[in-house]
């Protein structure tokens, strides 16, 4: 789906960012700030899936966070609904085996949820970030929920078992810091979290 950094202050300081209107057209449009960025999805493979024009808020080290707006038709994935106008904060590290994507909506900017993909660290250059997709994905919503997505693809997927187990790690990590209200997850509300496989399985409680 398109869908050794301290994860500290990352979240608040996107939050305030996307409020300064410094935010790009994802997913076939034109950037809208000064430094542009194209950003690239590429499966495990390194075939390009998909490409799209973001704008930088904020680059520190291994980080850097991007600024964008859905601008395709509604994209209704069962647990959410892409809608014109979202606004995408997405977080790109070149150290960690994951982006984590922060959607509000078109109106205010209030907090849908995040969509997180496991992939390789991304390749970040001056003027570009390609990321290669490992299947797995976790969508966070807005009340902590937390629903791991793809599992089935990513059991059958072509992959080394060094990368295999860099994306369960990833995996890991990802529900650590939202369990922990790390990084971009620090905005969540202290409320229980509920960790649910989209296979149906028993769901994984953890307390806030």
């Amino acid at each position: 789906m398109e869908a050794g950094l301290e994860a500290s202050t990352f979240g608040r300081m996107a939050e305030g960012e996307n409020k300064k209107g410094a935010r790009a057209k994802a997913h076939g449009a034109t950037s809208l700030g000064e430094h542009a960025m194209l950003i690239r999805k590429c499966d495990a493979t390194g075939d390009e899936q998909t490409r799209y024009d973001g704008t930088v808020l904020h680059q520190e080290g291994a980080l850097v966070v991007i600024g964008a707006v859905w601008e395709r038709e509604p994209r209704d994935l069962g647990y959410t609904v892409f809608l014109p106008g979202d606004h995408f904060t997405e977080y790109f590290y070149g150290d960690a085996w994951f982006n984590i994507m922060r959607i509000g909506t078109a109106e205010d900017d209030a907090l849908k949820g995040w969509y997180c993909n496991i992939t390789h660290p991304a390749d970040i250059t001056e003027d570009a970030i390609t990321y290669l997709d490992l299947l797995l994905d976790v969508w966070v919503g807005a009340d902590g929920q937390t629903l791991v997505l793809d599992e089935d693809e990513f059991a059958v997927a072509a992959l080394d078992e060094e990368v295999r187990a860099q994306a369960q790690a990833a995996l890991a990590e990802v529900l650590h810091w939202v369990q922990h209200h790390m990084g971009p997850f620090a905005e969540l509300a202290h409320s229980r979290q509920t960790v649910i496989t989209a296979d149906g399985d028993e769901p994984l409680r953890h307390p806030a």
